[in-house]
């Protein structure tokens, strides 16, 4: 079995360690700081190593499972950063763009 079979074995397995549906990523603030706690406390080395390969393939996962941010302005700077919807779009659009090998316009921005 391949790394890819098990991985996709794992989204519906509960027999692991973590007890996570890798095709829902949480979104909302308290649940997703929720979820990176019991991802950090995953102590087993297979789990660990599907995680890494997930993460690998599914870049929307990674960075909103692992990902902080930085924003001088709040009292705790030092935030993970969950993507709001177009976010989503803007990164998958640039996936794919990367793969077909098209260029991708992107407007400059700022805050927003």
């Amino acid at each position: 079995m391949n790394i890819e079979q098990k991985v996709d074995r794992m989204k519906y397995n509960y027999n692991y360690s973590i007890q996570l549906r890798l095709d829902y990523i949480k979104k909302i603030q308290s649940q997703n700081k929720k979820f990176r706690l019991k991802l950090l406390q995953v102590d087993d080395e297979y789990t660990q190593m599907l995680l890494f390969e997930y993460c690998k393939r599914n870049p929307l996962f990674y960075i909103n499972s692992f990902v902080r941010t930085y924003n001088p302005r709040l009292p705790v700077p030092n935030i993970p950063f969950i993507t709001y919807p177009f976010q989503d779009k803007f990164i998958l659009d640039i996936i794919d763009s990367i793969e077909k090998g098209i260029d991708h316009r992107i407007e400059k921005s700022r805050d927003m």
